[in-house]
């Protein structure tokens, strides 16, 4: 706004364009008669001009207040949704219990924001009852000071409505913000919420009118105080004007005085001020100008100025604008790139105007101009935050879209194909907990630093937060072109990693997913892509997998389970079937398997290896695994008291149930509320559950064996078998996988590992029972080697509690007969 208003008084002035051989602009004497109704005319003229200049300046001030307004709000609300999203997948990843340490970690990795912050700027997380949570910077004064925000009403109605985002100004309401203000309040504030997706918890950034209005408060100073010069001048003007009427001599002194004021004004204006001809020779140049481009007056006066750098772009760019103002057209508030007399190119902000002789004809043009490059290094920083990842300097979500969006496009039209990789580091959250947060995120920049080599410059890396990344492959005239990207972002993670003494190796899984072959949107591909990624994990990690239906089909199939299990329970649509037990040399049932069985309403009875690892995967075995110790030891009990024959009750652990259930506590409210006998009851353990945290285990099983059940290993030698743990955990018992019992009578190599673990049980002290048991051949060779028990179809097969009772019952009175069913 100073620009124009400096412009419009040197268009009317020939001060900014001195000539020595310039007569004066108003001539000679004239009479006084005439010289009265011209000095009268000039002086309305004058006030008039002054008061429009003034009115337009304060006009002008408040328009470049709102834009300073609406360009912080605009930036500010790109920043905040942008780090709404990373702290969002933060606190979704963390422990749900501890919100305000993950909110307080996440605004601790902001310290490079500060000075977007200011002085009195913050940022803080409040939840749904507008209690603050955390904040940052943590100062009383500043929380003084916001807190007419959190009782403002607007803000009370956004959490109650349940609005995402919002944006306040306090004390002032938005709605009465475009009012002719030229002050800045002490305590005005811009206040911008956002509510952090898949939470009860909003992010709010505070800003003081104070920082972000600094700039212009120094563009309204400097513009007023330049008026107010004005002003002075034209009343000095005046006056002397209302003395010139009666003498000449007087009236010429006070034009000539006019006439150096407005040099005066020129020379000491902040910014720089310049004229050329038409021909763009420099004929006047203010020191401002000097001290901006480098070149003194003597050097430019009546020379081209070369400020414009010799490439071809800058030059037609400089020549289209002269044209432009030369014909007449005011250019304001133009933005270009120059150089100084270093050869330094920076940002310039500049006004163009023409200028006209005494006939009306242009003369020339004005240029009022200022470095404005210190403000688009500042807003160039805000975009890149808005659309970078701040770790990694990759782009975000939001610009990866963009750009694939933009790969879609040139896909269509030049039939190509798209891929789009989701990539996940190997056990990152080891390194990351064992050597720190320093460390995993020097690792992460190293990752996404090779991640860049291995791209060409069409494609686009993104890192999605965490240790994930996304790749959009783009311009593939063939899927045959995506092998080679994955083999040599394998070989290059894979080469040693050096941080801090420390020499790291890590792997990743990927998974890719194809436009247009498996969807034509962002979202399909990535949730595809992320399909592909966990069955690459599934296949042991360091894998790349493609999307393919089954993959799709197998997802929606987990996805119809999982919600079937959630309401499974509650519906009493899970039941136990009931698997004896023989002791093989005297035929007697001596025990019992209670196998979990799921009656769909709709499928009937799904098998339990189609839905068990669902449920181990979701967590819900927890609670269903709790139902059934519960439901098994009920039944031992009410088979005990229906008159049948004391037996072992058998119920199998899975080892999610046991790291994250309560197990003992478990097993022990299960045995008070039954008051079945703690010796009937045997857990079967599998050795995965052993030999991971030893110690800890090793604790548990110690108090379970407390209670008095007996403890059991299942699958005993599928895993990796270890014979320490069988000493140093009171086992009592050792179940002998079906894979080894089911071609025993024919499998030489089985024959051997089945004597070699009856052998060895024996030696231990410990009972074999083996399962699977499917012919009478098996049978036979399982009690020539000396099993202890063992069960299986051909033996019996799982049984409702009812059927069981009836078979018990039945064998009680009459056992099986061996020798007859080992050669049948």
């Amino acid at each position: 706004m100073m620009m124009k208003a400096l412009a419009s008084q040197a268009t009317r002035s020939s001060a900014i364009v001195p000539h020595p051989k310039e007569p004066s602009p108003w001539g000679h004497p004239r009479p006084t008669r005439l010289a009265r109704g011209f000095v009268a005319r000039l002086w309305g003229v004058t006030l008039v001009f002054n008061l429009v200049l003034f009115g337009l300046t304060v006009g002008a001030l408040q328009a470049s207040r709102m834009r300073f307004e609406q360009g912080t709000i605009v930036a500010s609300e790109s920043l905040l949704r942008s780090l709404a999203q990373n702290t969002a997948y933060a606190l979704n990843g963390q422990d749900p219990l501890e919100p305000e340490r993950v909110l307080a970690q996440q605004l601790r990795l902001l310290p490079e924001l500060q000075g977007f912050l200011g002085k009195h700027g913050y940022f803080a997380v409040f939840d749904a009852g507008l209690r603050q949570i955390v904040r940052h910077p943590p100062s009383s004064r500043a929380l003084e000071e916001s807190s007419a925000s959190f009782e403002s009403p607007e803000l009370q109605a956004m959490v109650v409505e349940g609005r995402m985002a919002g944006t306040f100004f306090t004390p002032v309401g938005t709605r009465q913000r475009w009012t002719h203000r030229m002050g800045v309040g002490a305590h005005e504030r811009l206040f911008l919420v956002r509510r952090l997706e898949g939470s009860t918890f909003y992010l709010a950034l505070g800003l003081s009118a104070q920082d972000y209005l600094h700039d212009w408060r120094l563009e309204r100073d400097k513009a007023l105080g330049l008026i107010l010069l004005f002003l002075l001048a034209s009343l000095v003007v005046s006056v002397l004007i209302h003395r010139a009427w009666r003498s000449q001599a007087a009236a010429l002194r006070a034009l000539r005085f006019e006439k150096e004021l407005n040099q005066t004004i020129v020379r000491s204006a902040p910014l720089a001020i310049y004229t050329r001809d038409t021909q763009g020779r420099v004929t006047a140049w203010n020191p401002a100008a000097e001290k901006l481009f480098g070149w003194t007056e003597a050097q430019v006066l009546g020379r081209f100025l070369p400020s414009v750098p010799l490439a071809t772009e800058y030059q037609d760019e400089d020549k289209t604008l002269r044209g432009r103002v030369l014909a007449g057209e005011s250019i304001p508030d133009l933005e270009v790139q120059r150089q100084k007399a270093t050869g330094e190119l920076f940002d310039l902000s500049a006004s163009l105007t023409p200028l006209r002789d005494d006939d009306g004809a242009i003369s020339g043009f004005l240029t009022i101009a200022a470095d404005v490059t210190a403000r688009k290094r500042a807003e160039r920083q805000v975009e890149f935050l808005a659309y970078r990842d701040v770790l990694t300097g990759l782009p975000n979500r939001s610009l990866l879209q963009d750009r694939f969006a933009q790969s879609i496009a040139r896909a269509e039209r030049h039939h190509y194909k798209v891929a789009l990789l989701f990539l996940d580091l190997d056990h990152f959250k080891t390194i990351n907990d064992s050597l720190g947060h320093a460390t995993g995120d020097a690792l992460l920049k190293e990752v996404a630093r090779r991640l860049s080599e291995c791209m060409r410059e069409i494609d686009t890396i993104s890192r999605q937060g965490g240790d994930e990344f996304l790749v959009v492959l783009s311009d593939l005239e063939g899927t045959e072109m995506i092998s080679p990207v994955l083999v040599k972002i394998r070989e290059r993670l894979q080469q040693p990693f050096l941080f801090d003494g420390h020499e790291l190796s890590i792997s990743s899984s990927i998974g890719v997913a194809l436009y247009p072959d498996d969807g034509r949107d962002f979202e399909t591909l990535l949730k595809k892509a992320d399909t592909a990624l966990y069955r690459a994990k599934d296949a042991g990690r360091n894998q790349a997998r493609f999307f393919d239906e089954q993959m799709n089909a197998e997802a929606v199939d987990h996805l119809h389970l999982k919600n079937g299990l959630h309401r499974a329970l509650s519906r009493g649509e899970l039941e136990l079937h009931y698997q004896p037990q023989f002791d093989l040399r005297t035929g007697c049932v001596v025990g019992v398997e209670a196998l979990l069985r799921w009656r769909h309403p709709e499928e009937g009875l799904i098998s339990p290896a189609r839905f068990v690892p669902v449920a181990e995967d979701s967590g819900l075995i927890v609670p269903i695994g709790e139902w059934v110790i519960r439901q098994a030891c009920a039944q031992a009990v009410a088979w005990r008291q229906a008159g049948l024959p004391p037996l072992l009750m058998a119920v199998n652990l899975s080892a999610v149930q046991f790291r994250r259930g309560e197990v003992q506590s478990v097993v022990a409210q299960a045995l008070r509320d039954s008051g079945l006998a703690p010796e009937l009851l045997e857990l079967e353990l599998t050795e995965s559950i052993l030999l991971h945290n030893t110690e800890q285990v090793l604790a548990s099983v110690d108090q379970i064996k407390q209670l008095g059940v007996k403890l059991s290993i299942d699958d005993f030698g599928t895993g990796y078998s270890s014979l320490a743990y069988l000493k140093r955990f009171a086992v009592d018992k050792l179940k002998i996988d079906q894979s080894f019992v089911r071609d025993l009578a024919h499998d030489p190599d089985d024959a051997a590992i089945v004597r070699a673990i009856i052998q060895m049980a024996a030696g231990l002290g410990l009972r074999t029972i083996a399962e699977g048991v499917e012919d009478a051949e098996v049978l036979a060779a399982l009690r020539r080697l000396g099993c202890d028990e063992a069960q299986g179809y051909h033996l019996a097969r799982p049984l409702p509690a009812a059927e069981f009772a009836e078979l018990v019952a039945r064998l009680a009175a009459t056992p099986y007969d061996l020798d007859a069913m080992s050669q049948a």
